[in-house]
């Protein structure tokens, strides 16, 4: 009896009892300073297409919105979506507002059990997002734009100054930051 004892004691000296509050905490802390801002433009922006789709009526509890509902207004949401000049978004920025709003779904507070990007539930918003994909695509909004070559003249010359990361801390930065 005395083992047990003495065991059941190891365990609690061992293992932390943390609340379902402390765990939401470490589970909403897990994202980075921009995923978190990521998260907050995407929901601000639906929050605030519901609103104008309402009319302005009614303040929409989008946390409440069934599968169905959600999978309408998330259809009518992505093709209607424009930056405040009235231009529409590049694939990547609506791949990143919708990766937003499933995150604010399925993280704490509310933690839905739903996948808008793939799940059964959302056949409707997945189709039309598709086909918003391809057609920004198609009118060159779907391209990655990269950075020009860096020609042989100008790596010799680059080469030539990071040489001196020995003596100098600032090169030192620079070369790791050209590095990565």
């Amino acid at each position: 009896m005395e083992e047990s004892s003495a065991t059941a004691d190891n365990y609690n000296e061992r293992f932390a009892i943390l609340s379902e509050a402390d765990r939401d905490k470490l589970l909403s802390n897990k994202n980075a300073e921009s995923t978190k801002a990521s998260t907050k433009y995407a929901v601000k922006t639906f929050h605030d297409y519901c609103m104008a789709a309402a009319n302005y009526q009614t303040i929409v509890a989008i946390d409440l919105l069934p599968d169905n509902t959600l999978d309408q207004l998330l259809e009518k949401f992505y093709p209607s979506l424009r930056n405040k000049n009235g231009e529409k978004y590049a694939v990547q920025i609506l791949r990143s507002i919708r990766a937003g709003i499933q995150r604010y779904y399925t993280e704490p507070p509310r933690r839905r059990e739903i996948n808008i990007i793939s799940g059964e539930n959302f056949n409707r918003s997945k189709a039309m997002f598709e086909a918003v994909c391809i057609d920004l695509k198609k009118s060159g909004l779907g391209d990655v734009t990269h950075k020009p070559v860096i020609h042989d003249e100008d790596m010799a010359k680059i080469s030539a100054y990071f040489k001196t990361w020995k003596t100098d801390p600032v090169v030192l930065i620079r070369k790791v930051w050209f590095d990565l």
